[in-house]
């Protein structure tokens, strides 16, 4: 998805993400507000790879973001500086993108992924 974001992402779909972005950079600590945002920038992501499966895929990632467990787990985790670091992990993600560094972008998006599991396997302990 990423890879093909980076290739075939158009200025208008770039133009979209950074307004998400700054709209994810400015929502302070609300919770509520970031996990919506949070969908929304990672499914223009798999927009930008101009691929209709993967965009459906995606899609299907987030309904799970919809379960009650989902939300007990975002209360536990998303406290007001660890949204200021997943900020900061799409900020990188997106100037990667920007950039055209496939490479970039890829390793900084898996990074966010493993970074946000281990938030989440972690919380499941709390």
């Amino acid at each position: 998805m990423t890879r093909l974001a980076t290739i075939h992402a158009s200025s208008g779909d770039l133009e979209s993400m950074e307004a998400t972005l700054k709209q994810l950079e400015a929502c302070n600590g609300d919770q509520d507000l970031f996990t919506q945002l949070d969908c929304e920038f990672h499914l223009q992501i798999a927009r930008c790879s101009h691929n209709p499966l993967i965009v459906r895929m995606y899609q299907q990632v987030n309904m799970v973001r919809l379960h009650a467990q989902w939300n007990r787990m975002k209360k536990l985790i998303l406290t007001a500086e660890k949204i200021i670091e997943y900020n900061a992990e799409h900020r990188s993600i997106f100037e990667a993108l920007l950039r055209r560094d496939t490479n970039a972008a890829v390793a900084l998006l898996t990074a966010q992924l493993e970074h946000s599991r281990d938030d989440l396997i972690g919380a499941d302990r709390l």
